[in-house]
């Protein structure tokens, strides 16, 4: 028989490091409208998924399917590797940016931090201020 030896966990436990900003779901789901009408490639995504609105998305709990769309999005016009959390019970916002992890060989911090601000001004607008966010939750 073999013993394990160090760390094991059977929990749910989830975490995320990222540069970007708490981004409130209204504002989230008028940039998929935006986009929604804008947009013929993501249009055909959200239709083939049965959106019926973010409110909706909210209350039976299958968000986290539009969260990953806009995510995809994001990712396409931005290039750089964007990802959008949303934690359950925390309904107000998502949190939006990049994980360090995406900077690019050639990139610098600094062009890290402007391209994720530049980013999330041009989509969700100037007001959202963007800052490094560290988040950790267990689902037990």
């Amino acid at each position: 028989m073999k013993t394990r030896q160090g760390f094991v966990s059977n929990s749910s436990t989830s975490s995320f490091c990222i540069y970007g900003a708490e981004v409130d779901v209204g504002i989230v789901a008028d940039f998929m409208n935006v986009i929604f009408e804008k947009d013929a490639e993501f249009n055909k995504k959200i239709k083939s998924s049965g959106f019926a609105g973010m409110q909706e998305a909210i209350n039976d709990s299958s968000i986290f399917e539009y969260v990953h769309i806009v995510e995809q999005y994001l990712s396409k016009e931005a290039g750089k590797g964007f990802s959008v959390h949303y934690i359950s019970g925390c309904e107000d916002y998502c949190y939006i940016g990049r994980s360090y992890s995406s900077i690019a060989d050639d990139e610098t911090g600094g062009d890290f931090k402007k391209s994720v601000s530049e980013t999330i001004s041009k989509f969700f607008g100037k007001e959202i201020k963007v800052k490094h966010i560290e988040e950790a939750w267990n689902d037990c």
